[in-house]
């Protein structure tokens, strides 16, 4: 009834009269009249006042439910869902992008994981001693890298094909700025511009024999490197073990390597060049008495030949040089490295080389091995990502030694690649190989295990087939 009067009264003040949604004028005479009847019936029946919502619950909400416009659940709904993004920080963000990936909400910490399978089919002539045709897998890594704070970079990589040694990469990598980053751990050697690309960039299903034999590989160690006139000069410069991957040094002395790119005309768009970038790089360092300094083996795997092998101590030293170039579909990598390894104290009394480290009485001469390659590249349809790519590779390897004591003869291969690179899309490639290799050697070389007659003298085929997988 308060509420009927309080209506009647705001009718009365404004001289009108409120009947079934018409307004109707009426006269002052009347106006009156109701005005002291609304007066009295106000005084018989008080007006309860509306109170007035405390501050923190007079909401948009509060007002709808009031209304009735929402219910009791919609309204608690609605309320802890606003509370949600008003009060509390988002959670971490996670998916999939060119690999598996956890985030923190403000970008400052970063897990992402990855994964590779490369399996091979491998064809030998069906003479060739010591070496099957087969399958088999030669890569199931598991890649995880990310960031802690967004300076501190981590990799970690183990690959379970290594029946031995199944740990790669670990490493972390305090990324001070773009040209001042300090890495520490086991990581490979900065030497090589083939060696320094993980497996599955590598255009050919196996990396060259020299950079094989020649390259440190993956070492124990610190460096220091980065990028100078943004992006114009790389380089790196670390000590390390010189004993290899997950070896601790055999010796006190260390092992210095150090590496520098250019890549000249990185700022010029519209130049052909564009895409040229040479680099050079050292290592040398004191190495212990290694009955297997000289290794080298074709096509790097254990269960294929050794073609070449010295015992080695002393004082080692390495350079390369190296190019690498695109135009278009177009594709040029070549690189020439050079070594020379002491074998000091590796001859036995009777004048035979050394199997053992104590059985050393006498000095060798010095051990050198040289060589490189030239590989061309042309994508006959699409890019890296998803294309056909044929790849052609001449590769030259040379060993021997200066000439004296416990001489090893001169030996060479010359191997020839022909490859086509399937790039499904970024996930997955497929490569045919067809390699023709010829192998110079003496037959009757000091400290050589050959197993067998395997490509001496003639000019052998082998042929590669490889499916990889990368998530």
């Amino acid at each position: 009834m308060g509420h009927l009067c309080q209506q009647l009264f705001f009718f009365v003040l404004n001289g009108q009269k409120w009947e079934r949604r018409r307004v109707v004028k009426i006269s002052p005479l009347v106006g009156g009249v109701l005005l002291a009847l609304s007066t009295c019936l106000l005084g018989a029946f008080p007006v309860r006042a509306v109170e007035e919502p405390p501050a923190e619950e007079s909401t948009l909400l509060d007002v709808l439910k009031a209304k009735g416009v929402i219910n009791e659940d919609e309204y608690q709904r609605l309320k802890g869902d606003g509370e949600n993004k008003g009060g509390e920080k988002p959670g971490p963000s996670s998916g999939y992008a060119r690999g598996f990936y956890i985030q923190s909400p403000d970008g400052e910490h970063q897990l992402k994981l990855n994964g590779l399978t490369r399996v091979q089919f491998t064809l030998f002539p069906p003479d060739t001693p010591n070496s099957s045709t087969q399958i088999q897998p030669r890569t199931i890594a598991l890649v995880a890298r990310g960031y802690i704070f967004k300076y501190f970079e981590f990799q970690t990589i183990v690959d379970f094909a290594d029946k031995v040694n199944i740990l790669f990469d670990a490493f972390g990598n305090l990324n001070v700025a773009p040209w001042l980053q300090l890495k520490m751990g086991q990581f490979r050697v900065p030497f090589s511009r083939e060696q320094l690309v993980f497996i599955n960039g590598v255009d050919t299903i196996e990396r060259s024999v020299v950079g094989d034999a020649i390259s440190p590989s993956y070492d124990i160690g610190a460096s220091v490197h980065g990028i100078l006139q943004l992006g114009i000069w790389e380089y790196a410069l670390g000590v390390f073990n010189g004993a290899g991957r997950n070896t601790f040094d055999t010796n006190d002395a260390m092992d210095v390597a150090g590496r520098v790119v250019l890549n000249p005309f990185v700022f010029e768009p519209d130049s052909g060049l564009k895409d040229l970038s040479l680099g050079a790089n050292f290592q040398v360092g004191d190495e212990g008495f290694n009955p297997d300094g000289g290794r080298v083996r074709f096509m790097t795997r254990a269960d294929r030949a050794v073609i070449f092998n010295a015992t080695t101590r002393g004082f080692r030293q390495r350079y390369g040089f190296d190019l690498h170039y695109e135009l278009g579909p177009v594709s040029l990598q070549g690189e020439i490295l050079y070594e020379r390894q002491q074998r000091k104290r590796t001859l036995s009394a009777d004048g035979s080389v050394a199997a053992v480290a104590s059985d050393g009485v006498g000095d060798a001469s010095d051990l050198e091995r040289s060589g490189g390659y030239l590989q061309v590249g042309y994508f006959v349809w699409g890019v890296r990502d998803q294309g056909v790519q044929t790849v052609v590779k001449y590769e030259r390897f040379q060993g021997g030694d200066t000439g004296g004591p416990g001489q090893i003869p001169s030996q060479a291969l010359d191997a020839y690649t022909l490859g086509v690179n399937w790039y499904v899309n970024h996930n997955v490639k497929f490569q045919v190989n067809g390699i023709l290799a010829d192998l110079k050697r003496s037959l009757t070389a000091y400290a050589q295990d050959s197993r067998g007659d395997f490509l001496d003298g003639d000019l052998d085929w082998v042929l590669l087939t490889q499916f990889q997988l990368l998530f």
